[in-house]
C-alpha cells in the first residue's frame, strides 16, 4: 500500500509518517516546509510543494492508494493575524487534494477537520451530528473553523461524485512535542521555560479534553484501511482528559516542580467555554482507545521543549 501524506512534516503528520512506516507502508509526504517541521526518515519520498499547486498535487496523487491531507495553516495567532491566508491555503489545498484523488482513481481520502468545526457546542459530549457553526463570519477567528466546514463539505461531495471513500477526522486539542508554540500548552511552557510573566486569558475556568498526540495517531492510522470507517466522520479526542485551564497549571506544577503563580487578564478573543467530544465512533470504527494522561503527556511535553534553544521559542 502507497499512501500520500500532505503535511507530513508537521505535528500529527511526523508521526503519522513513522507509524505508517513502521507498519510497512509505502510512504510519501508533500511538505513545502513553511512552517518548518521535522525531518524525514530516508526512506520517504519527500516532495518539497506548496498544496496550493494543483498541477504538484495530483502528480503526488499518481499512483498512491491512499492520501491523508493534514496541510492546512492553524494556531490561533495565525487565524487573527493573516485569516486570508489560512482560508487561501486550507480551501486551495483541499480542493486540490479531493480532485487529484478523483483524478487519479485513489482509493481513499482521510481529511483532517478539527473542533472548531461546532463553533461554541452547547451539547456535551458533542457527537458527529452537531451541527457546524461558523459564528460570526466577520471575526477572524472563525477562519480555520470556516476552513474546515468547506473542507468536509469538498471531501464529502467530491468522494460520493467520483467513487472513492473518504474518511474525516475532527481533532480534539491534540498536544505534544513539536506542535510549534501557537496554542496554549506550549504558550504556557515558553512561559516557564523563559521565566517569563505567567498570564492567563479569562479566568482559567474554560474546559478542554485534551488529547496526547500517540494517542491521535493510532485512529488515524486506522482510518486508511478500517472498513467501519468508509465514509464516516470521527470525533479524536480523549473525552476521560476533560479539564479546566486551572487544572491544566496545577498539573504543570506537579510535572515541572514549580510553583506558577497566574496571572488573570481579560480574553482577547473569546473563543468557546468548552470542548468535549463524544468518541463512541472512532472507538467503535477505529479503535480508538487513548491510554496518555494529561500529567504523563505533559512531561513528555515539557521535557521536549525544554531542550530547545531559547532563541527558538517565540
Amino acid at each position: 500500500m502507497k499512501v500520500l501524506v500532505t503535511g507530513g512534516r508537521g505535528f500529527i503528520g511526523a508521526r503519522l509518517v513513522v507509524e505508517l512506516l513502521a507498519r510497512g507502508t509505502d510512504v510519501c509526504v508533500l511538505d513545502d516546509g513553511s512552517r518548518g517541521g521535522a525531518a524525514l526518515p530516508g526512506d520517504v519520498e519527500a516532495l518539497d510543494r506548496d498544496v496550493r499547486n494543483a498541477d504538484a498535487v495530483r502528480a503526488a496523487c499518481r499512483g498512491v492508494d491512499a492520501v491523508v491531507h493534514l496541510a492546512a495553516v492553524q494556531g490561533t495567532r495565525t487565524f487573527y493575524e493573516i485569516p486570508d491566508t489560512v482560508l487561501d491555503v486550507n480551501l486551495r489545498g483541499v480542493l486540490n487534494v479531493a480532485q487529484a484523488c478523483a483524478a487519479e482513481e485513489v482509493q481513499r481520502l482521510v481529511f483532517s477537520s478539527s473542533s472548531e468545526v461546532y463553533g461554541i457546542p452547547d451539547r456535551f459530549p458533542t457527537p458527529e451530528s452537531a451541527p457546524l457553526v461558523v459564528p460570526d463570519p466577520t471575526n477572524p477567528r472563525w477562519s480555520y473553523g470556516a476552513s474546515k466546514i468547506a473542507g468536509e463539505l469538498v471531501v464529502t461531495h467530491t468522494a460520493r461524485r467520483h467513487g472513492f471513500e473518504s474518511v474525516i477526522l475532527r481533532y480534539h486539542n491534540v498536544y505534544g512535542p513539536a506542535m510549534g508554540w501557537d496554542h496554549v500548552v506550549p504558550q504556557f511552557l515558553s512561559r516557564l521555560i523563559r521565566n517569563e510573566e505567567f498570564t492567563v486569558q479569562g479566568d482559567g475556568s474554560q474546559r478542554r479534553a485534551f488529547c496526547y498526540v500517540d494517542d491521535a495517531i493510532v485512529p488515524t492510522s486506522a482510518a486508511l484501511t478500517a472498513e467501519a470507517a468508509a465514509n464516516g466522520i470521527f470525533n479524536i479526542g480523549n473525552p476521560a482528559e476533560e479539564h479546566s485551564i486551572n487544572d491544566l497549571i496545577a498539573a504543570l506544577e506537579r510535572v515541572t516542580g514549580r510553583t506558577i503563580r497566574p496571572r488573570y487578564v481579560p480574553f482577547e478573543h473569546a473563543g468557546t467555554d468548552r470542548r468535549l467530544p463524544d468518541v463512541s465512533r472512532a472507538e467503535h470504527a477505529l479503535g480508538l482507545r487513548p491510554v496518555i494522561t494529561l500529567e504523563e503527556g505533559l512531561r513528555r511535553t515539557y521535557d521536549w521543549y525544554a531542550r530547545q534553544p531559547l532563541g527558538s521559542i517565540r
